[in-house]
Order: structure tokens, then C-alpha cells, then sequence
């Protein structure tokens, strides 16, 4: 009886608090190992977080050698120019091999084979055509990469749309207009919305190793400057900022994603691992 008045009078949320607990916990048994690797190596293989804490200062001082906000806006410009222009590609044509078999048999094999190849091969092609570029390398690889995630998202999301209701736009006599604004694009908003978030979640990753091999600045040459005087310290201090701004911005898309299309909950499963 006296359970029962407690649990009326306090909200419980096992669910939210489990996530959160368990996420902490994690957390802190992650720093935990670190903090003992770090004890038993030298700092410039396994730098301490005290280390990595001590240049994180230095970086907010502006006193590195390299100048940060410079290079992290230079990263994210080319984050953001080539997650618009695997959108741009990448959409129409997963569209056009939804609605052709023709298409999907032609264009298929070519995106399973680019999503098969490691990003640093297309870098180390890049650089061996083009040399070391301000945008061209880095722009190539991230298309390359990410324009198959697109077009495989898009593609999936487009053979699920309702045949009943194109059969019925078809009686009824619609326009070509009419059925893609009532029927394609509401059931492709969620696709386009999963695509860019899972895109942005591997992009930087993708610009980082682009950037190390065929770049003259940005946060991944700078990354590799400190690599090869074995700043591992560094290394870190200079990729968490950039870790941190991607992860605060997938989860506000994840956000905005669940309360746009909460009743599509099924979307995520056509989103490619």
C-alpha cells in the first residue's frame, strides 16, 4: 500500500534514468582504463586526461602552434559542402532507382562496390591524380563515400512507398505534381532526414582522413602535423572540440527526426550500418 502511494506520488522513468545511468557509468569506466593505460605508457604514446585536459586550455588560450578556429571552420565548410552535395546527388538518383528497374540494375553494383572500398584509398587516389588541394580531394573522397548511403537510403525508402496510393493518385486522375507533393515526398522526408544524419555522423570522420592525405590545412592536417612529432596529447585535445559540435548536432537532428516522423518508427531500419 505504501509502494503503491509512493509511486503515485513520485514519476518514475526506469526507461530514461537506466539510459542515463548506464550511459554514465560507461562513461566513467571508459576513463577509468584510460587513466590506467595512460599510467602505464609513456604520454607521448598514451597521454593522460590531464594531459589532454592541459591542451584543451592551451587550444582555448590560442596558444598552439596552429591557429584552431581557423582550421575547425575550414573542416566544417567542407563537412557541410559535401553533405549538401551527397544529398543532391544522392537523392534523386536513390529516387530513380526506386521507380526503375532499370535504373537499380544498372547502379547497384557501383554502390555497393564505393561503399566497400575504405575512404583512404579514394584519399591516396586523390592525392596521386589531383595532389594536395584546398577543396578538390577532400570534396571527391567525401562524395564518393557518402553519396552510396544516400542512394541506398533514398532507394529503399522509395520501393516502400504505399503502391495502393499511387494506384489511387492513378484513378483519380492526379498530376504528376499533386502525387510527389501528397504521396512521395511526405514518405521520403524521413529517409532524407535519416540520410543527413547518418552522413554527418560518418562525414567527419570521412573529412578528417581526407584532409590528413590531400589537404594544406584543416583540423586533419593539423591532426597529422602532431602525429608525425608524436603529440598524441595533442592529437586529442584538437579532435575532441570537433567530436563534441557532430555529436550535439546528430543528437538535435535525431530530435528533430523523432517528433517530425514519430509515427514513421520503422524508418531507421532502411538506414545502412
Amino acid at each position: 500500500m505504501l509502494q503503491q502511494q509512493l509511486e503515485k506520488r513520485i514519476p518514475i522513468s526506469s526507461n530514461w534514468n537506466h539510459k542515463k545511468y548506464n550511459t554514465i557509468v560507461f562513461i566513467a569506466i571508459l576513463l577509468l582504463i584510460w587513466e590506467i593505460g595512460a599510467l602505464q605508457s609513456s604520454p607521448n604514446r598514451f597521454p593522460s586526461l590531464l594531459e589532454v585536459g592541459t591542451g584543451l586550455y592551451m587550444i582555448a588560450l590560442g596558444a598552439t602552434e596552429y591557429a584552431f578556429y581557423p582550421a575547425i571552420s575550414t573542416t566544417i565548410f567542407r563537412i557541410v559542402l559535401v553533405v549538401t552535395l551527397s544529398l543532391c546527388i544522392g537523392v534523386p538518383l536513390g529516387i530513380a532507382m526506386g521507380r526503375s528497374s532499370i535504373t537499380a540494375d544498372f547502379f547497384s553494383v557501383q554502390v555497393l562496390l564505393s561503399m566497400s572500398i575504405p575512404a583512404f584509398v579514394w584519399a591516396f587516389l586523390g592525392v596521386l591524380w589531383f595532389g594536395t588541394t584546398e577543396y578538390l580531394v577532400t570534396t571527391m573522397v567525401g562524395i564518393i563515400v557518402l553519396v552510396p548511403y544516400v542512394v541506398f537510403n533514398i532507394w529503399q525508402g522509395t520501393k516502400e512507398v504505399d503502391t495502393n496510393l499511387i494506384e489511387m493518385s492513378t484513378v483519380f486522375e492526379l498530376s504528376t505534381r499533386s502525387t510527389w507533393k501528397n504521396i512521395f515526398i511526405p514518405h521520403l522526408l524521413p529517409y532524407i532526414l535519416s540520410s543527413t544524419r547518418m552522413i554527418v555522423a560518418v562525414g567527419w570522420k570521412i573529412m578528417l582522413v581526407a584532409e590528413i592525405f590531400g589537404a594544406r590545412n584543416g583540423l586533419g592536417f593539423v591532426i597529422n602535423e602532431y602525429f608525425l612529432s608524436h603529440q598524441n596529447d595533442m592529437i586529442l585535445a584538437w579532435s575532441i572540440p570537433l567530436m563534441a559540435l557532430i555529436f550535439v548536432f546528430e543528437r538535435l537532428l535525431r530530435r528533430l527526426e523523432t517528433n517530425l516522423f514519430d509515427w514513421k518508427n520503422d524508418t531507421d531500419n532502411y538506414v545502412a550500418a
